[in-house]
């Protein structure tokens, strides 16, 4: 609640149809989900720009981040800054 002291940990429900359930790679799988057709849309502008990953840890971004540059073509190199 607003104004309120907290712990800085909350609980928030997901409704089923949300959540992926059937997984091997909970990385990949994300991804895949979020990201259909990654392999043919990775440089289209837009294709991004309608999908979001959310994470709530900044371990869980950068390992997301990483599987993302190590399947596209010429990305592995690249280093992106944290903030």
């Amino acid at each position: 609640m607003l104004g309120e002291p907290n712990d800085g940990l909350v609980e928030i429900d997901i409704p089923k149809e949300l959540l992926i359930s059937d997984f091997t790679d909970p990385i990949q799988t994300i991804v895949s989900t979020t990201y259909p057709c990654l392999m043919t849309n990775y440089n289209n502008d837009t294709f991004f720009q309608h999908r979001v990953i959310l994470a709530s840890r900044m371990k869980t971004v950068n390992e997301i981040n990483d599987y993302i540059l190590s399947i596209i073509p010429g990305m592995n190199n690249i280093i992106f800054p944290t903030l």
